[in-house]
């Protein structure tokens, strides 16, 4: 899910980059949560996608 204001990224760059992750996103906070879906700010998305994380 792609929900806040970003500063780095378009919502369809940090989309297109899940997805190319074999992940889902959500549009909606509320469903998100609803699924269990692990809700990230975009600090914590950059942290974890950094080249120094990825396993690939």
């Amino acid at each position: 899910m792609v929900a806040e204001t970003l500063t780095n990224c378009t919502r369809n760059q940090i989309h297109n980059l899940i997805v190319q992750h074999g992940e889902k996103t959500c549009s909606k906070l509320a469903k998100a949560k609803q699924l269990g879906i692990q809700v990230l700010s975009e600090a914590n998305f950059e942290g974890l996608t950094s080249p120094d994380n990825l396993l690939f």
